[in-house]
């Protein structure tokens, strides 16, 4: 995370490549489970009330700290991972957007509807309406060589800003304002290029050359901002006038920042709730199987109770106490898990996206821990039924 953090923070905002990170500190804390159950028992042990079944519970759970830490781990990668994994989630989604939202100040885009781009006749009037200035921007890529033999295709923008002789790299091509950059543009030509600027990590874009670059490529959005002392109403009735008929939209910057935010990393984010959902059935399944498999070592407890004078509703309810002690601990832990992995990942992405605002799920994480703590009482109970 430290490394992330310092040497690539960019990368912070690709799933595939910090989620492992999240994943790994949960997974280490439930390894370290065993050492930490005694330590968070005993600090809450000194809070609970005296002669009562809590605290007869929390001395046992510390006692017994490999036997309890056995449960409380699946309940930690359960409620950890599920809180980290949706967290930091919703905080790359965020930064993203921010890092998306940024070079953007234009007060209208227009952008094509359901069509590969804005056609010429469109661009000409647009660039026709008074009080404006418009600038396209075109989807391309560039190709740069690894090695001897293998080109690796970089998404670029070609936009009217950028001089035709030059280029804007990012960080990763390890170049340097003024010097050459030797690509091939998507026709198949090969181009050296000057470095005009090295762009800041988390651009939209992996490179930005000029106009001529995008060869016959129509478009894909055009940037129209309103010079001083333009009428803002006006001109938006002028745009809705100028793309009609050229299946195209003409739309406030806000309404494309709210637009982009609603629609972005659905794919990813159903994708990481399918893997979720499968490690915590498993997760979930270890916790219910080792309750079930401890009872029987568990009976000679019960049966101590019962010869101390202990209703058989009695041994049941300390073993649901018990079994909810463990289950708070495990949640205890994941929060520490939790708040570690979000934390880093937070303080990676304000590098490059500034302060994003952490959402946690509680309705989702509520259930979550709720769920957990009847099957783990359910399968105690079970457990502790006459015979086991």
């Amino acid at each position: 995370m430290a490394g992330t953090a310092i040497g690539d923070p960019a990368s912070a905002t690709n799933r595939k490549s910090y989620m492992p990170v999240v994943m790994l500190l949960v997974a280490a804390t439930g390894l370290l489970a065993p050492a930490l159950v005694g330590l968070v028992a005993r600090r809450f042990g000194g809070s609970a009330p005296p002669a009562t079944g809590l605290l007869l519970a929390l001395r046992n759970v510390t006692a017994s700290a490999r036997r309890t830490a056995a449960v409380a781990a699946p309940v930690l990668v359960t409620v950890g991972l599920a809180a980290s994994l949706l967290i930091a989630s919703d905080l790359t989604d965020a930064a993203k957007h921010v890092l998306r939202a940024r070079p953007v100040h234009a007060d209208f885009l227009v952008l094509p509807d359901g069509t590969a781009g804005l056609d010429r006749q469109l661009v000409a009037r647009l660039r026709g309406v008074p009080g404006v200035d418009v600038t396209v921007s075109t989807s391309t890529s560039v190709y740069t060589l690894e090695g001897d033999t293998a080109l690796i295709q970089r998404p670029a923008e070609a936009v009217d800003e950028v001089p035709d002789g030059g280029i804007k790299v990012a960080a990763d091509w390890n170049l340097r304002v003024g010097d050459t950059a030797r690509v091939w543009l998507a026709d198949g030509s090969r181009a050296e290029l000057r470095v005009l600027e090295v762009l800041p990590a988390g651009s939209a874009a992996d490179a930005y050359v000029g106009a001529a670059k995008a060869f016959t490529v129509l478009p894909s959005v055009a940037y129209v901002r309103l010079r001083p002392g333009t009428d803002r109403a006006a001109t938006a009735v002028a745009l809705r006038d100028a793309v009609d008929g050229h299946r195209a939209r003409a739309v406030p910057r806000s309404t494309w920042l709210d637009a982009e935010r609603g629609g972005q990393g659905s794919a990813s984010r159903l994708g990481l709730l399918v893997v979720l959902g499968i490690v915590l059935a498993y997760t979930t399944l270890a916790m219910v199987n080792t309750l079930l498999m401890a009872a029987p070592d568990r009976a000679g407890e019960r049966r101590s109770l019962s010869l101390l004078g202990a209703t058989r509703a009695q041994v049941l309810a300390w073993t649901a106490v018990e079994v909810l002690v463990t289950v708070a601990l495990g949640v205890v832990l994941a929060a520490g898990a939790t708040l570690i992995a979000v934390g880093g990942l937070w303080t990676t992405l304000l590098r490059i996206a500034g302060p994003v605002t952490v959402s946690v799920p509680w309705a989702t994480l509520g259930a979550l821990i709720g769920g957990t703590a009847l099957l783990a009482v359910a399968a105690a109970l079970v457990g502790a039924r006459p015979g086991k």
